[in-house]
C-alpha cells in the first residue's frame, strides 16, 4: 500500500520566473501575506505559496535555459517554511497547530514529489541545490517536531516511504556518474 496515494500532486506552477510578469505575481502575494491579520489563514497561505515554489522549481528544472531562477526559488520556498516556525513559535492557538500538523505532513510529500520527479524533470537540473532542499525539508520538518510538541507518530510510515523513494532516487543517480 502507497502512503502518498490521496496525494495531491503539484498544480501547473502558472507564472513562472521567466516571465516578465513574474515580479506582480510575486507583488501580489506579499499583498495578500500583509493584508492577513488570522495566524491559521497565514499558515494555510504560506503551504500554499511553498507548494508554488516546489511546483515551479520542478517546471523549471525540465529547461536548462531557466536554472538561474532555481536558487531564488528555493529560497523562496525556504522563507515560507521559515515563516510557518515563526508562526508555531509565536502563537500556540488550536487552528495553528492544526496548520503546523498539516505543514509537517507537507514537508514528507514534498520530498516525496521531489524524489519521484528527480530523474525525469531534473535531468538538466543543477542536483546540488535540489538534494540540499530536500536536506532543508528535513531540518525544518526536525525543527518544527522539536520545538512545538506535535506528535508526527500518525506519518510513521509516510516518512519511512518518502525516506525510501529519495534514498532510491539518489542511489540511482550517483550510480549513473559513477
Amino acid at each position: 500500500m502507497n502512503s502518498f496515494s490521496n496525494l495531491e500532486w503539484l498544480q501547473d506552477p502558472g507564472i513562472n520566473p521567466a516571465s516578465i510578469l513574474y515580479p506582480f505575481d510575486l507583488i501580489s502575494e506579499k499583498a495578500q501575506e500583509v493584508s492577513l491579520r488570522n495566524n491559521s489563514k497565514l499558515a494555510k497561505l504560506y503551504d500554499t505559496q511553498a507548494k508554488e515554489r516546489l511546483s515551479e522549481i520542478i517546471s523549471i528544472c525540465g529547461h536548462a535555459q531557466e536554472q538561474i531562477h532555481l536558487i531564488s526559488l528555493q529560497n523562496s520556498y525556504k522563507e515560507y517554511s521559515k515563516n510557518m516556525m515563526t508562526l508555531a513559535k509565536k502563537d500556540r492557538s488550536k487552528n495553528v497547530r492544526i496548520a503546523l500538523r498539516e505543514w509537517i505532513e507537507k514537508l514528507i510529500e514534498h520530498k516525496y514529489i521531489i524524489a519521484v520527479e528527480f530523474h525525469e524533470a531534473f535531468k538538466n537540473c543543477q542536483k546540488d541545490t535540489l538534494i540540499e532542499l530536500v536536506n532543508f525539508i528535513d531540518r525544518a520538518y526536525s525543527e518544527i517536531i522539536n520545538h512545538t510538541n506535535i506528535s508526527d507518530d500518525h506519518l510513521f510510515f509516510k516518512k519511512d516511504e518518502a525516506l525510501w523513494i529519495w534514498e532510491i532516487a539518489i542511489e540511482s543517480e550517483f550510480s549513473k556518474e559513477k
